[in-house]
């Protein structure tokens, strides 16, 4: 084995070109970029069945692929993190034609973000689903008394 000036191992010469010509490197590499195991099993040129096998029998394989996988969410963490923040520049039209553009961002993806990293203080109501309730019943007999109220002293409040 040759080392460096350090004492550290160094890979033998062609040893990256050998890697990325590994159909398990290349496998997890497009799983890295793209969170697709179909798209990584193309690349890899082996079906995809043989990687879903070899995750079942080999531990560090599948390791290894939940990391890619990892890596992959934390690009799109950051991609959502920068149109939530930044936005997307989007053109502006006018008679068919472009006269401007605007840099529009995305409040919900701010809240998804939100409700990741925050969930205590951003959560959904668990008994209604997330969903506003709006006390239809109540504010009817609200209205209804306020109405009457009004029509007993004349119309004057």
């Amino acid at each position: 084995m040759k080392q460096d000036e350090q004492g550290k191992v160094q890979p033998r010469a062609g040893y990256a070109q050998e890697k990325a010509q590994n159909p398990r490197y290349k496998f997890l590499n497009a799983l890295m970029e793209t969170g697709s195991i179909r798209q990584a099993a193309l690349v890899s040129g082996k079906p995809r069945q043989h990687w879903v096998k070899l995750r079942e029998r080999d531990a560090r394989f599948s390791a290894a692929w939940d990391q890619a996988l990892e890596s992959y969410v934390e690009v799109l963490e950051a991609e959502a993190d920068r149109r939530a923040l930044n936005g997307e520049e989007e053109a502006i039209f006018y008679g068919g034609k472009q006269i401007g553009s605007r840099c529009k961002t995305s409040d919900s993806l701010l809240m998804f973000r939100l409700k990741a990293l925050r969930p205590s203080r951003y959560k959904d109501s668990p008994q209604d689903g997330g969903a506003v309730r709006v006390e239809v019943k109540s504010f009817l007999d609200m209205t209804v008394s306020e109405k009457n109220e009004t029509d007993t002293d004349g119309g004057h409040a």
